[in-house]
């Protein structure tokens, strides 16, 4: 039974968490609803918009995110089979990797709102009346994944506190 009451614990617990609601938002289709994505100019031909290209780089910082947090786990199950294996400043490398982690969630977080209304903006005068665009499910499971890697980070950094020998 792992101590509760260590922030190594801490630090696996909120990771783990962080990981599944990552994984959970990146897999799941509800980003943002662009209602009437089809519309026609003035020229009569119906036009839709594409996807959106800064979709790319919050798919690429997600699947980064996870490299980072299955990198974690890999590290944790190796000291939890052979407790005698040496990995030299295992507590920092830890929460280097998580801290990455998080900053690539904050961008996600920050990027895919900003960029997908001022993208709806540039579109808004074409499309039908009525339409608009509103942030779905997966992205605030994103924030709440980008909120427990921080949680992570600073459970991290006492972490290091806790099993630093001075």
């Amino acid at each position: 039974m792992p101590n509760l009451q260590s922030w190594e614990s801490r630090f696996f617990i909120t990771e783990i968490l962080g990981a599944i609601f990552n994984t959970i938002a990146l897999h799941t289709g509800g980003w943002g609803i662009l209602t009437d994505r089809c519309f026609r100019p003035h020229t009569g031909v119906q036009t839709c918009i594409p996807r959106y290209s800064f979709e790319t780089w919050c798919v690429i910082a997600m699947y980064a995110t996870i490299v980072c947090t299955v990198s974690i786990l890999i590290i944790r199950i190796i000291k939890r089979i052979n407790p005698h294996v040496n990995i030299p400043k295992r507590p920092l490398i830890l929460t280097v990797l998580v801290s990455i982690a998080t900053l690539l969630l904050f961008s996600v977080v920050i990027v895919y709102p900003v960029k997908a209304n001022s993208t709806f903006k540039g579109y808004k005068s074409d499309l039908i009346h009525g339409a608009s665009l509103s942030l779905s499910y997966s992205y605030f499971l994103a924030v709440i994944a980008f909120v427990l890697m921080a949680v992570s980070t600073i459970f991290g950094y006492f972490m290091i506190r806790e099993q630093t020998k001075y």
